[in-house]
């Protein structure tokens, strides 16, 4: 059957996976009774400018836009000097940035692949016009996403003039609440904008446009000659969600030949956000205008997993969650469940890190490999300013339990929140290096806090004593024709004034030097214990080792062992087994030794147990068999 409606992603989608919501948009209108094809540019701008030059623009962080940047000229006219302008001051401003794939990228690279990438677009845009007849279709969709907002404009308005029959919809993060109504408002040539979830509502649009029906109002969607939308609505069940459907996206990555990288497939268990609903984080901008939290049933994740596994496994196993955070009851549901089955995929999830033991026990034994706790800080005082309702130890636990459970952890480290000051920092290098043997923020490093639309502090700046609060200063290079009220509302990232700011970038700078320790050493240090029937074994490997090899017994092993999770020191004291025992004179020796971390009267010991998935740098276990190997042997005898 011949398709009618195309869904089109542009530059710069990530490479790594295919976009979720094109794929679950193209199995809802299958759902319908409507056929579309699936086509992602943003394979076709990587093919003509090179992998390595298109990943480093999708890495950089977002509130430089310079993807918006590169194709900003095909959308508003400008005086070349703004170009120069926006290098100098926005480009040129920017200090080195890690990147993931732990490059580094100066701004003299960065400055030369933009002037590069802007040479680059027009013809990519003539090869989009090329690349299929778009004049078959008769409802274009657009997902504008990521840095995807410029480019997506200035190609729709191509298809437009060319082909004046097509009806223009868009849709996505970028069309969200005000964002969306502003696009709508901007640029005329878009037919109908979508400012909240489009599952159900996409289809409807489709039907009644294929059809040639009187338009209808539509939750959420702005029309042509239609008044204000009501309100977005939510999808009340997803369970009735369908499968999404990534077949062209492999087919046409193979097409592009990009030659080996990464790949994951994206999924999504839950919309919304249970803690965000309780306490929303200061800084956090998800979930605009849905914080409450919904969600599949387990039996139906179960299903989609080992669905999307069965289509597409022969590309990758890595599927990564599209949540923001995991609800507590998939812990003894979904996870069991998972282990069940026997899925064979390595899992991603976002989770919010106050776990329990059994929880990251249960997370491994479903096939989940990696995770993003949302750490941000090893400060406590640092911590309550977000409202992330959770305190260093916490961060700390379950950073030493994922490396028990063989669970990789991905954090990021923020800094500068209205508030804070150089004493929630003093005793931050020092915690770094007592956690040498975990895994250190990714390789972004540490940054300074967004302020990011949606969020309290830009819903409400005067609460946190943010004054002039207004758009990053990169927005006015991206959409310089479109007037000062609607480039606003097209902003996502903003900058504002309060006092302290000018101490944030001393603060990163102390913060960055004891990371870079931290992560020269991250392969090579490394606590761990053996427990043996005669005494519980450490091995500290840690640069600041007091000593290599610790034989803890009695009393003293009872303690740590209890310090496994975190514990106060009444809670210590009223063991059974430590009665009687001088267990504030025995903490403090292991304070001494480096073994412990504490925060007021709360302790949490940090060597992490061998035996559950944990396997220590080769070196340090070859240190350390050395040393008490026949011990170790002669206790499994």
């Amino acid at each position: 059957m011949t398709s009618q409606v195309a869904l089109v992603t542009m530059p710069f989608q990530p490479l790594r996976s295919p976009p979720l919501s094109t794929g679950l948009l193209k199995a809802e209108l299958a759902q319908a009774g409507i056929t579309a094809d699936n086509h992602y540019l943003g394979l076709l701008f990587a093919s003509m400018v090179g992998r390595a030059v298109y990943d480093r623009v999708v890495e950089l962080p977002q509130s430089l836009q310079a993807g918006e940047w590169v194709f900003a000229a095909a959308l508003t006219p400008r005086d070349p000097t703004e170009d120069e302008a926006y290098l100098s001051t926005v480009i040129d401003a920017k200090p080195t940035d890690r990147l993931p794939n732990g490059r580094e990228a100066t701004s003299g690279i960065i400055r030369a692949d933009l002037v590069f990438l802007r040479t680059q677009v027009d013809p990519f845009l003539e090869r989009c016009l090329a690349v299929t007849d778009w004049s078959r279709y008769r409802l274009i969709g657009f997902s504008s996403n990521f840095q995807q907002h410029a480019v997506a404009l200035a190609f729709s308005r191509l298809l437009k003039q060319r082909f004046p029959h097509l009806f223009i919809a868009f849709g996505g993060s970028n069309c969200e609440a005000e964002m969306g109504a502003a696009t709508f408002r901007s640029f005329p040539w878009v037919d109908s904008v979508c400012t909240g979830e489009g599952d159900e509502v996409f289809p409807r649009l489709a039907a009644r446009v294929l059809s040639d029906g009187e338009a209808e109002p539509l939750p959420g969607v702005w029309q042509r000659g239609m008044p204000v939308p009501p309100p977005p609505q939510r999808v009340e069940n997803m369970d009735h969600l369908p499968i999404p459907d990534f077949g062209e996206f492999f087919t046409q990555l193979d097409h592009a030949d990009l030659g080996p990288g990464y790949l994951e497939l994206p999924f999504q268990a839950t919309r919304g956000c249970w803690w965000g609903e309780k306490n929303h984080c200061t800084f956090c901008g998800f979930n605009g205008q849905g914080m409450a939290m919904h969600q599949k049933s387990p039996e139906r994740v179960a299903e989609e997993l080992c669905a999307l596994i069965k289509r597409y496994g022969q590309h990758t196993r890595h599927l990564a969650g599209a949540d923001n955070i995991v609800p507590m009851g998939y812990f003894g549901t979904l996870f069991p469940l998972l282990a069940e089955r026997r899925h064979g995929g390595m899992l991603f999830f976002e989770i919010k890190a106050n776990l329990r033991k059994e929880h990251v026990e249960a997370m491994a034994r479903g096939g989940v490999h990696a995770v993003q706790p949302g750490i941000e800080s090893l400060s406590s005082p640092v911590l309550r300013l977000m409202r992330k309702g959770a305190t260093m130890l916490q961060n700390v636990q379950i950073l030493k339990w994922c490396a028990e459970f063989g669970i990789t952890v991905w954090w990021s480290y923020l800094v500068g929140f209205p508030g804070e000051t150089d004493d929630h920092y003093t005793d931050q290098p020092e915690i770094m290096r007592l956690l040498a043997h975990l895994p250190p923020p990714a390789a972004h490093g540490i940054h300074k806090v967004r302020f990011d639309r949606f969020s309290p502090y830009v819903s409400n700046p005067a609460a946190f004593g943010i004054r002039n609060m207004q758009p990053v200063p990169a927005y006015r290079f991206v959409y310089p024709g479109v007037d000062a009220a609607a480039a606003s509302d097209l902003a996502y990232f903003f900058s504002g004034d309060y006092d302290g700011a000018e101490q944030v970038s001393k603060r990163i700078a102390i913060l960055d030097s004891a990371l870079g320790e931290w992560e020269s050493g991250q392969f090579s240090a490394a606590l761990f214990s053996v427990s043996i029937p005669e005494a519980l074994i450490i091995g500290d490997f840690r640069p600041m080792a007091t000593q290599l090899v610790f034989f803890l017994t009695g009393a003293t092993r009872s303690l740590y062992e209890a310090c496994d999770s975190i514990r106060s020191v009444h809670a210590l004291e009223a063991l059974p087994e430590l009665k009687g025992e001088p267990v504030r004179q025995i903490l403090d020796t292991m304070i001494a030794d480096r073994l412990l971390l504490h925060e007021n009267d709360a302790y949490l010991a940090l060597a992490i147990p061998i035996g559950n998935g944990y396997h220590p740098p080769t070196t340090a276990w070859g240190k350390f068999l050395a040393t008490c190997g026949g011990l170790i042997q002669g206790s499994a005898r």
